[in-house]
């Protein structure tokens, strides 16, 4: 009889929402010009404001998001979720931006949009970039190059280049960093495009400098000031004026150096902008000392720490300054749809009404029943759940430790671990892999290039790993890689890629003190193009879903920080 009831129920829930689903149903409509043509004036206002108005770029691309979701126009929806990406990026806001550039990456993919994608893929790649992930944002924007080149878009391709070369340079790898910046040059050369090749020749002028060829810097830097001075472009001018004043206090061209770091300072000072007075302070401090001024050069250090203590500072109120956009963009975003939308409101409510209202009562009647069963099943499991969490945590620092150590030593133990677990299925392997031709030094080798691959390459990253593609960058027969992988793994090549993700994920979960990414955006870097799959394949390998793990290190940070007080 329970049973029975139990069911009932559950019906009469799943029946009350589809009506629900059904009656708040609203048939786009795509032929209002007016509105297509304010969309893509708010777009086109969110780009042109998100480096030197982020909070204005925000506003706007809200309120095209809102008109297009109104319309059901989805390529201009994903276009403004890009837009909105951008800006929060110059906002700091790092972790709000990852989530909407993800967002519109799913919908140009579904759309087939690639050249949307790989713009996407190129911003997301910046992100990575400004979080310190360099692996990763190389990932993305080699990404967004393949797509640029099959459909040889020069401008993307340019601009993929340049931001591939200040990875290199970033990595010190001096040779590729100027290779690719060169490609780069070239594409904007030919293009005709000067305010692309400004910002290279400034960036190669900053790589030859950091290679100390100051004399091949300095004509680099003043052609692209000499750009930047047509264009007139402020904020440009600065940043190339700063690093001149770097390569001629090198070079011992005292009296230029003063006067250009002198120039950049007034004008930084103008228009406020923190970073590039924060460099100015920096270079000057430099060069008094340089010159034996010291009283100039503490002058400079100190207006240096005071600029740094209010960069500090801001990032720190990037929470309130979010909460304060949010708050403001959605509250346009209600004004909006009320004016867009006056008369489907009414209609709206009275059928909102009643799906929540069964909703509702679904809900209760359902909780009614099961309550008690609930809360003693949920009490157990979740002192379960707080073992496997330590147990997990111990797993993570256990393998830092040994990655610290001799690497040849860690693969031979981590060989002996994967061949213990694989004899399990020996026997199996065996009856079905016993015509194969593969002798054991063949297996040998092509096991070490599989761990090879996906260890020290990543390739569990890929969103598109399948077996193919391994076979294909092995340029071994796919056969002969699964039963490899059967035989010394013991399980399929889906299981060992997503137990590799989910090490991935767990360590960047663990590792993240400061809440940065959301589990959607870590599911995503670490290869999941669904969250669903990445929930169940973190249970099935840790035993826990990955927000209790999330909520039970945020609850141990806590009560370490009362302890400590």
């Amino acid at each position: 009889m329970k049973n029975r009831v139990l069911f009932l129920l559950i019906i009469f829930f799943i029946h009350g929402f589809a009506l629900g689903r059904k009656n708040n149903f609203v048939q786009p409509d795509n032929t209002n010009t007016d509105i297509l043509e304010r969309i893509n004036d708010l777009n086109n206002l969110s780009v042109k404001s998100a480096k030197n108005s982020s909070r204005d770029a925000v506003s706007y691309g809200k309120e095209a998001l809102v008109l297009s979701e109104t319309i059901n126009d989805r390529l201009n929806e994903a276009v403004s979720l890009m837009n909105i990406g951008t800006a929060y990026r110059y906002l700091r806001a790092l972790d709000v931006s990852m989530e909407y550039l993800f967002r519109a990456q799913k919908i140009f993919t579904e759309l087939g949009e690639e050249l949307y994608t790989a713009k996407v893929f190129e911003r997301i790649g910046s992100v990575y970039f400004s979080l310190g992930y360099l692996d990763k944002a190389l990932i993305f924007y080699n990404r967004a190059l393949k797509i640029y080149k099959k459909s040889e878009n020069q401008p993307g391709m340019s601009s993929a280049f340049n931001g591939i070369g200040l990875i290199y340079d970033s990595e010190h790898d001096f040779k590729k960093a100027l290779n690719t910046l060169k490609k780069s040059y070239s594409i904007e050369k030919k293009e005709g495009t000067k305010p692309g090749m400004a910002r290279i020749l400034n960036n190669l002028g900053i790589i030859y400098s950091d290679m100390g060829l100051y004399e091949k810097s300095l004509p680099l830097l003043e052609e692209a000031l000499n750009i930047h001075h047509k264009l007139n472009d402020t904020w440009g001018i600065i940043e190339v004026l700063n690093n001149l004043g770097v390569v001629y206090t090198r070079l011992g061209y005292t009296p230029k150096a003063l006067s250009v770091l002198k120039k950049a300072r007034t004008i930084a000072e103008k228009i406020q902008d923190r970073n590039l007075l924060l460099d100015n302070y920096l270079y000057s401090a430099e060069l008094y000392e340089a010159l034996g001024m010291y009283k100039e050069a503490v002058k400079y250090r100190k207006l240096h720490h005071k600029f740094y203590r209010m960069v500090a500072s801001d990032k720190k109120k990037d929470n309130v300054a979010e909460l304060q956009i949010l708050f403001a963009t959605e509250k346009k975003d209600a004004e909006i749809k009320l004016l867009q939308s006056e008369r489907k409101l009414k209609i709206e409510t009275i059928r909102a009404q009643k799906f929540w209202i069964s909703f509702v009562v679904s809900i209760l009647l359902f909780i009614i029943v099961g309550a008690s069963l609930v809360i003693i099943h949920s009490r157990n499991k979740l002192n379960m759940y707080k073992i496997l969490v330590k147990k997990n945590m111990k797993i993570v620092e256990y393998e830092k430790l040994i990655e610290k150590g001799d690497k040849k030593v860690f693969k031979h133990i981590q060989r002996l671990k994967l061949q213990g677990a694989a004899k399990k299925t020996e026997d199996q392997d065996e009856t079905k892999y016993h015509h194969s031709n593969l002798t054991e030094e063949q297996k040998e080798n092509i096991f070490d290039s599989i761990v090879h691959i996906i260890e020290e390459e990543k390739y569990f990253l890929q969103h598109d790993a399948s077996l193919a593609n391994v076979a294909k960058e092995l340029g071994v027969n796919r056969s002969y890689i699964s039963q490899v992988i059967n035989e010394d793994f013991g399980k399929s090549f889906s299981n060992v890629i997503n137990e590799y993700r989910v090490k991935e994920a767990r360590r960047l979960l663990a590792e993240d003190s400061t809440r940065i990414f959301t589990i959607a955006s870590v599911a995503k870097s670490v290869g999941f193009n669904s969250i669903n799959v990445f929930n169940k394949a973190f249970k099935k390998y840790t035993g826990i879903t990955p927000s209790f793990f999330v909520k039970s290190l945020h609850q141990q940070e806590l009560q370490g920080q009362i302890s400590s007080e």
